[in-house]
């Protein structure tokens, strides 16, 4: 077994490396677009919803994800909004 077929095929064999964005990604990129828009307590309340829905898609990959790459990605969102200072 390749390598490329452990990262990106799932149980079934299926070459899964792309899916469409679900809910909690939609709604992280919905708080970036709308954080460049607002100002104040709105912007800072809409911006810490998504970095929310931004850990919920992580911590769904990392555990849940179809492969290995799904997982490992799960896993740097997660690294990445854990290693980073609050308030940016």
């Amino acid at each position: 077994m390749h390598i490329f077929d452990k990262l990106f095929r799932d149980n079934n064999g299926e070459l899964v490396y792309f899916q469409s964005p679900n809910l909690p990604l939609i709604v992280y990129l919905l708080s970036i677009i709308a954080g460049l828009i607002l100002e104040g307590y709105i912007k800072t309340i809409i911006v810490t919803l998504g970095d929310g829905a931004l850990f919920v898609f992580g911590w769904l990959e990392l555990f849940y994800g179809v492969n290995v790459f799904r997982k490992l990605l799960g896993f740097i969102v997660l690294f990445i909004l854990l290693a980073s200072p609050a308030g940016q």
